[in-house]
């Protein structure tokens, strides 16, 4: 990895929007931790939200490095989709009879 992008990263990871993401990474990983493995349907929306909350930070980076509006817009839409089914599937926890669904919220 020559200098140059290693100054790339350095600068997409003090964007405040991925290190948002990070955060929200690590949150979504603890509270996820706590759902039961047989519990069929709360082990499916772990995965997905696992997987919506890695696509924050990675589209981040794929938006920083993108040259082109147009992908950037791109990554941009993607985030805000990943954003809104965690926001989405907190109902489906709550639904699902998920424990601890209190500490999971995005809303404010």
């Amino acid at each position: 990895m020559d200098s140059d992008e290693e100054n790339d990263i350095i600068r997409t990871e003090s964007l405040p929007i991925y290190r948002k993401g990070k955060e929200i990474l690590d949150l979504v990983s603890k509270i996820t931790a706590l759902i039961p493995e047989n519990d069929e349907y709360l082990m499916d929306i772990k995965a997905c939200m696992l997987s919506d909350a890695a696509q924050l930070t990675v589209k981040v980076a794929g938006a920083e490095a993108a040259g082109l509006y147009d992908f950037k817009m791109e990554n941009a839409a993607i985030i805000r989709k990943a954003a809104r089914d965690l926001m989405v599937r907190q109902h489906s926890l709550d639904m699902f009879g998920f424990e601890y669904v209190e500490y999971f919220n995005l809303n404010s």
